[in-house]
C-alpha cells in the first residue's frame, strides 16, 4: 500500500505544483520526466496498475485494516478533492512562474502531463468510492473518526457530485485522437499543395494553422509548434491522410 500512497500524494503534487506553484520540490523539469512516455511521445496513464494494485491490497486485508485504507486514501487527496472542481482538463491554466522560461513543445507537453494526471486521479477515485461502497463502508460514518469539523466529508463529498455532473476527460476522449503534431502537417502541406501558402508569409500560415488545430489565437506564430518544420514521422501521416482524399504528396 505504501506505494500507492506515495503515487497518489506525488500525483497531487505535481499537478499542485504546475496549477498553484507553491513548491521548492519539484522543478518543471521534474514534472515533465514524471511520467514515461509512449510512442507518440505522450505521457503514460498510470491508473490502472494501482486500481489493480488497490483491490489485492483489499481482498486480503480484514475490515479494520481496509477502513484504515479507505480513510488514509481520502485524508491525503484533500489537496486534490477542493482544487478539482475549479479545474477543466480541457483548458488547463498554469502557473505563469513555471512556464515563462519554457518553449512552445515543453507547455503543450506540461498540459499533456497534467491532463493525465487529473484524469488518473480522477479514475483512481472512482473506483476508491467504488470498493469503499463495495465491503459496505458510507463515506460520512468512515470519516467520522478522522474528520472532526467535517472539512474533509464535505470536500470528498462535493468532489463526487461534480465529477458525477462532468464528463470525465476518459469518457469525453474515448475514440482515439489525431496526434496535433500530425494535423499541423496535414494542415501545412495540403496549403502547400493547394497552393494557397505559395505568396504568403511563413509566420502568417503559422498563424492560421495554429488557430486552426490547436485554438490559439493569442500565441505569437514565430513561437508555436505551427512555425516549425513537421517531423519525419508527421509528414508521412500527413500523406496518409491526404491518400484518402486521393491527394497524391510527391516525397
Amino acid at each position: 500500500m505504501e506505494q500507492i500512497f506515495e503515487w497518489v500524494n506525488k500525483s497531487i503534487q505535481y499537478m499542485t505544483v504546475a496549477l498553484v506553484g507553491k513548491s521548492k520540490d519539484f522543478s518543471v523539469a521534474d514534472l515533465l520526466q514524471s511520467r514515461k512516455m509512449d510512442s507518440d511521445n505522450l505521457p503514460i496513464s498510470e491508473y490502472h496498475q494501482y486500481t489493480d494494485s488497490l483491490l489485492k491490497a483489499l481482498i486480503i486485508a480484514d475490515d479494520g485494516c481496509r477502513k484504515f485504507i479507505f480513510r488514509h486514501l481520502f485524508a491525503i487527496a484533500f489537496p486534490f478533492f477542493i482544487l478539482r472542481k475549479y479545474i477543466d482538463p480541457f483548458n488547463i491554466e498554469l502557473d505563469a512562474k513555471r512556464t515563462d522560461k519554457l518553449t512552445p513543445d515543453e507547455i503543450d507537453n506540461l498540459h499533456r502531463l497534467i491532463f493525465t494526471i487529473i484524469n488518473d486521479l480522477d479514475q483512481f477515485y472512482f473506483w476508491v468510492l467504488t470498493y469503499c461502497e463495495r465491503w459496505g463502508n458510507d463515506i460520512e460514518e468512515l470519516l467520522k473518526v478522522c474528520d472532526n469539523d467535517g472539512t474533509l466529508r464535505q470536500e470528498v463529498n462535493e468532489y463526487y457530485k461534480h465529477c458525477r455532473a462532468t464528463p470525465q476527460p476518459e469518457e469525453q476522449a474515448k475514440y482515439k485522437t489525431l496526434e496535433r503534431t500530425h494535423r499541423i502537417a496535414i494542415l501545412k502541406i495540403l496549403l502547400d499543395y493547394t497552393g494557397v501558402s505559395k505568396n504568403i508569409d511563413k509566420t502568417k500560415i503559422a498563424g492560421f494553422v495554429e488557430a486552426v488545430t490547436g485554438g490559439n489565437i493569442e500565441v505569437k506564430p514565430q513561437d508555436s509548434i505551427s512555425y516549425k518544420k513537421p517531423t519525419k514521422q508527421a509528414n508521412g501521416v500527413a500523406v496518409e491522410w491526404l491518400e484518402r482524399l486521393n491527394i497524391k504528396i510527391d516525397d
